[in-house]
């Protein structure tokens, strides 16, 4: 599972382009939920995220069966934070003040993960089953960043590969494998890495770049892939990458977590501007999922094994747009 901290995109619509069964799904705003987005949600349907308070962002979780919001506090000389991951332990992995704290809370207390060395900012996004945690930062080379994997006895900085300038972690499955990006000479390409060794994804024959968001145990990747400028989910099976299917109308659209199941989860921008929250199913059947009430655009970040999702909606004739913490579930 992953999930990318507060930012992206979002939507409504229920327009289906497949030959599947059309699936049925319910949408609701968590509880005490604010102005905020739900970033992650593990096995056991805990839900953590951001919600905003005073002048910030705080950290927080749902317990499950999602009630109101507990808040966490971020360490010292953080003044905005927000959970990024959990696990099914409880462990949550985070941000403060963007790349300046990257964090990890166990039983609600905040603990500053160390940068490498000469690195002096890195941020987090994922956290596997044995509280090993994926994300980038600064480090032994002058210049760009590093796909980061922390581990209890510190941070790893994993090799970039050849003409890579720039790297980047997005997930990390309980094989201790990670995937990401790294900006090659010839454009941006989704990585795997195992063990320390990067592995650069196969490219979409018409595409120019590529970006990986989240692996599952198997090894299925999803991400994005840039044809003619414009973001497109993809799926890499044996880093072969495949195309998945379109919603009606699509302009762009990027799969942003992969659950057990191989569910996948993301959002669909339409050719009107609207955004869905969008579900995959293998390669060939894409639903729409429903924006809460007084929403107009959604974006799906995470799935469970459950199926349950999570992400936000925001309505966009509101400005500046405030985003609302929400979950969907498979209607019976």
């Amino acid at each position: 599972m992953h999930r990318i901290p507060l930012a992206l995109f979002a939507v409504v619509l229920a327009t289906i382009c497949t030959s599947a069964r059309a699936q049925s799904w319910s949408v609701e705003l968590l509880p005490g939920g604010g102005e905020g987005s739900a970033t992650s949600i593990n096995n056991l349907g805990v839900i953590v995220g951001a919600l905003k308070a005073g002048s910030g962002y705080q950290a927080v979780s749902w317990p499950a069966p999602a009630t109101l919001p507990t808040f966490f506090a971020g360490v010292a000389g953080a003044t905005t934070w927000g959970a990024a991951a959990i696990n099914d332990s409880g462990v949550i992995a985070g941000n403060g003040d963007a790349w300046d704290f990257p964090s990890v809370w166990t039983n609600g207390v905040p603990t500053q993960l160390p940068f490498l060395p000469n690195g002096d900012m890195a941020q987090v996004y994922d956290i596997n089953a044995a509280g090993e945690i994926a994300g980038w930062g600064t480090g032994s080379g002058a210049t760009g960043t590093y796909a980061i994997r922390w581990t209890p006895a510190g941070p790893i900085e994993l090799p970039r590969p050849s003409t890579a300038s720039t790297c980047s972690a997005h997930a990390i499955n309980d094989a201790g494998d990670l995937v990401g990006y790294c900006n090659l000479s010839n454009g941006s390409r989704a990585t795997l890495w195992v063990g320390t060794t990067p592995i650069v994804l196969g490219l979409l024959g018409t595409a120019s770049s590529s970006n990986a968001y989240d692996l599952e145990d198997s090894g299925l990747v999803v991400g994005s892939s840039t044809i003619n400028g414009k973001s497109q989910a993809t799926r890499w099976a044996d880093g072969v990458p495949k195309r998945l299917a379109k919603l009606t109308n699509n302009e762009a659209s990027a799969a942003y977590a992969i659950g057990t199941s191989g569910r996948m989860v993301g959002y669909t921008r339409l050719k009107n501007g609207t955004i869905v929250a969008t579900t995959w199913l293998g390669v060939n059947s894409v639903t729409a999922l429903p924006a809460v009430a007084g929403t107009n655009h959604c974006v799906a970040q995470d799935i469970n094994a459950s199926n349950a999702i999570v992400g936000y909606c925001y309505n966009s004739a509101v400005v500046p747009f405030v985003w609302r913490p929400v979950k969907w579930a498979q209607s019976l």
